[in-house]
C-alpha cells in the first residue's frame, strides 16, 4: 500500500452459510463498512498517529511532501540516466526512507544603472533558489544561511495544505 491508493469500499464481512445444499452455498453478510464508520462523529483524523484501534476511525492520506517519492516524481524524473548508478548526478538522488525541508530563496540585488529605459535607470536583479535539504540537515542549513544577510520568514501553504516557510534574502 502506498499513499496514492485510494478505498471506495471497505467491508467486514461474515459468511453465513447455507442450511441446504452444497457446503459452499450462503451469502456474506456485512458486519461494519465504511460508510458506517464515516457516520459516526470524529471518524475521520487529521493524522495517521491518530487512528490506533481502539475505536472506528480512519485517516484519509495524502500524499506526502518532502518525501522521496514526491521528490524521485517531481523533481527527479525516474529515467535510467537518473536511476544509473554510475550515473552523473547519481550523488544529488534523494535518499529512501529521508525526509526533506523545502527552502525557496528570493534573492534581490540592485546592479546600478545598466537599463536602457532611462538614462540612469537603476536595475535590480532577482533571482529564486530552491533548496531541499535533509531533516537532519536542516538547523546547519539555516546557519549557514542566516549568515548570507537578512533574512526574513514568510508563511505559505504547500501542496499538501500544511504551513511552510519560504526564505527571503535580501543583501
Amino acid at each position: 500500500m502506498n499513499e496514492y491508493q485510494r478505498f471506495n469500499r471497505v467491508d467486514v464481512e461474515t459468511f453465513s452459510k447455507a442450511t441446504f445444499g452444497e457446503p459452499y452455498y450462503g451469502e456474506y453478510i456485512a458486519v461494519k463498512t465504511l460508510d458506517d464508520i464515516k457516520a459516526k462523529q470524529d471518524a475521520i483524523k487529521d493524522h495517521n498517529a491518530e487512528v490506533d484501534g481502539t475505536v472506528d476511525a480512519f485517516f484519509v492520506g495524502k500524499e506526502g511532501f518532502g518525501t522521496y517519492s514526491y521528490l524521485l516524481h517531481n523533481l527527479r524524473i525516474p529515467t535510467c540516466t537518473n536511476l544509473d548508478v554510475f550515473g552523473t548526478n547519481y550523488a544529488e538522488m534523494p535518499i529512501v526512507g529521508a525526509k526533506y525541508n523545502q527552502y525557496t530563496i528570493h534573492y534581490c540585488v540592485q546592479r546600478g544603472p545598466l537599463g536602457m529605459n532611462a538614462v540612469g535607470d537603476i536595475v535590480k536583479s532577482v533571482t529564486e533558489h530552491v533548496f531541499y535539504v535533509k531533516s537532519e540537515l536542516a538547523a546547519a542549513f539555516e546557519t549557514y544561511i542566516e549568515n548570507l544577510g537578512t533574512v526574513t520568514e514568510v508563511k505559505v501553504k504547500n501542496p499538501s495544505g500544511k504551513e511552510a516557510s519560504s526564505i527571503d534574502t535580501d543583501d
